[in-house]
């Protein structure tokens, strides 16, 4: 059976350095950060969104496992943010390992998520994906995700 648990300090130290790195090189690869600005905006932005780290109020901070597996098959960060008058779930981060990719494990930790979402009593989930992540948009898709927004960029000869 699939669930999230909560991540122990130790999850959060070795998730938050990854995530921060990678945050970075998805700007990159979408071209909003150079490589010099890149890792201190990355750091600025997890620095302002988590600022008590695991305890930061309405984050929500887990690792996805299966009872089958030894370890943790993935990770998932949302919040529950306002969006004019509506409380909403916003999913910041959400990783399946690479080991675990193209085996169910995507669909079926959006599908807990969902469960989780309605038992806080909210029932809109948002999410930004990078447009270059084609997996991430067709896993989203099939879960059942709309786009309701797209910026699209030309970078001049």
């Amino acid at each position: 059976m699939l669930d999230f648990i909560p991540m122990t300090s130790a999850q959060y130290d070795s998730w938050s350095q990854a995530s921060v790195a990678g945050y970075a090189e998805e700007n990159v690869a979408s071209g909003w950060w150079t490589r010099e600005e890149a890792l201190p905006n990355s750091r600025q932005e997890f620095a302002k969104l988590l600022p008590n780290g695991l305890a930061t109020p309405e984050n929500y901070l887990f690792s996805i496992v299966d009872d089958e597996e030894p370890g943790p098959v993935g990770v998932i960060w949302f919040a529950v943010l306002w969006e004019g008058m509506r409380r909403h779930a916003f999913v910041y981060d959400f990783q399946i390992f690479e080991a675990y990719r193209r085996k169910g494990y995507g669909i079926r930790a959006l599908e807990r998520l969902d469960e989780c979402v309605r038992e806080m009593g909210l029932n809109v989930i948002s999410l930004h994906v990078f447009a270059h992540n084609r997996a991430a948009r067709d896993l989203y898709g099939k879960a059942g995700y709309r786009e309701t927004n797209v910026i699209m960029s030309r970078e001049l000869p």
